[in-house]
């Protein structure tokens, strides 16, 4: 029975979150919803959160994180900066990942941040990247009626780069909450099933904006979408009340765990996705661009594929050497000749509207 691993990265949420070449846009989109001055919002419709000295400071706040973003290569490439130069328990650094974690729940529940990002007249509809619906609808084991519940297949894992909430927001919309968190549980646990388990599996390298599976979360994404202005917008008061209150606690921790951190669950999710390639026949890599500050993690997973593994690249034809070039370079421990037959069997998948599905799934 043939496997499939997906490594996932920014692009395959493309569709309904801001990517690197946005994401400073982005983060001007949601400074704009907490004040007039940016033009997004009227004084009226101006989200009126915390105290006056609370509000400025969020305001701060983002402004430093654009500031920072604009001064460096990418987000992620400024919080390795600060995790280096001043380490894990910087301030900065752990300001970075609360307020990085506040924005993208913004993001989720409000659909429009594309169509301002991309000054598109045609407004961004979808409450979720459409491609994952897609995709799981069709990696569904429908049960026949009374014999049980729905699974996903077993064949299927996912590796993902990304601390998005798409893949856990669009489970819901197949299972029950208890199901998806079930589906979801190597999430939970630093001991993770083996490989010879017939379970989908998901990893999530750099942890996500939820706890574990958060359905808390899962449900107020739903609320906030078709909902009014004022729904959303109690919704983010709620959730800057959840970062205002992490921000002066000196213990708690974000999700959001960046994979070079070592810390023991992050070693632990890498050992998996390396067991998972090892034993995978297929590799689809979608939307991601094997950035350079990922590179020896990326080696570390890379370098256990099974020998005879084909990949299969999902990216604009642009894309495609260019990408090909950076995953074939982090094949350190691999021969000339070894890279070689790698390369051979590195082949692009041009129509990017879906997730590729291989044609022996």
């Amino acid at each position: 029975m043939a496997k499939f691993t997906y490594l996932l990265g920014a692009g395959a949420s493309a569709n309904r979150l801001p990517t690197i070449i946005d994401f400073i846009h982005g983060l001007e989109y949601v400074r704009g919803l907490f004040t007039a001055k940016d033009g997004i919002l009227t004084s009226r419709e101006t989200i009126n959160i915390g105290t006056n000295f609370e509000r400025e400071i969020l305001l701060r706040d983002l402004s430093w994180l654009i500031d920072e973003t604009k001064s460096h290569a990418t987000i992620d490439t400024f919080a390795k900066k600060l995790f280096l130069t001043e380490g894990i328990n910087d301030p900065n650094y752990n300001k970075l990942k609360h307020l990085l974690q506040f924005v993208l729940t913004i993001w989720h529940f409000k659909k429009e941040t594309l169509s301002f990002i991309k000054k598109e007249k045609t407004e961004y509809s979808f409450d979720v990247d459409p491609r994952y619906d897609a995709f799981f609808s069709n990696i569904i084991n429908k049960s026949l009626q009374g014999t049980g519940p729905n699974t996903l297949d077993g064949r299927i894992s996912i590796i993902s780069w990304n601390y998005d909430y798409q893949i856990e927001y669009s489970l819901c919309k197949f299972f029950t909450p208890d199901e998806v968190s079930n589906i979801l549980f190597p999430l939970s646990r630093v001991e993770i099933p083996g490989t010879t388990t017939t379970s989908f599996t998901k990893l999530s390298l750099n942890g996500t904006v939820g706890e574990k599976f958060d359905k808390v979360l899962c449900s107020d994404m739903a609320k906030a979408q078709n909902s009014t202005h004022e729904v959303q917008h109690s919704l983010i008061k709620k959730y800057f009340e959840k970062y205002n209150s992490a921000l002066s606690s000196k213990i708690t921790e974000s999700p959001i765990s960046y994979a070079w951190e070592e810390k023991a669950h992050a070693v632990e999710m890498r050992k998996k996705a390396e067991e998972l390639l090892s034993h995978s026949d297929y590799l689809i890599i979608i939307g991601y661009s094997f950035p350079n500050f990922n590179r020896e993690i990326d080696k570390d997973i890379l370098n256990a594929m099974n020998r005879d593994i084909k990949v299969i690249m999902q990216c604009p034809e642009k894309d495609f050497e260019q990408t090909r070039d950076r995953f074939l370079a982090r094949l350190s421990s691999k021969t000339n000749a070894e890279i070689g037959v790698v390369k051979k069997y590195t082949i692009p998948s041009k129509d990017i509207n879906e997730f590729h599905i291989h044609r022996m799934f």
